[in-house]
């Protein structure tokens, strides 16, 4: 492939700035996805990581199979993470007073 080609047809596997690129949102953005499950994990072969593309365009809109989804999506633990915010919340209030 001549390498003129390259800026109409992306690589099957992307690195983290390429994926951020490609779905409009800051590498850091992405990253953080990744580190919180939302986006598959990138695969490391000669100390590059890559994240193959239809695999991650699949998890962003949601058209990932079940066993290739990374976690459930936040809309679908949003209580969990309500009730985990409120019990740090707790016990950060307790530790306080402890310390009074």
């Amino acid at each position: 492939m001549r390498s003129d080609n390259l800026r109409y047809y992306p690589p099957d596997w992307c690195s983290a700035a390429t994926m951020a690129y490609l779905l409009d949102m800051a590498e850091s953005t992405f990253r953080g996805y990744v580190a919180r499950g939302l986006m598959p994990v990138g695969v490391t072969r000669g100390g590059s990581v890559r994240w193959p593309r239809e695999k991650t365009l699949a998890a962003w809109e949601g058209r990932a199979a079940q066993s290739d989804s990374p976690r459930k999506s936040d809309n679908d633990n949003a209580e969990d993470i309500q009730a985990n915010i409120l019990e740090s919340i707790k016990r950060h209030g307790a530790a306080k007073k402890a310390r009074g």
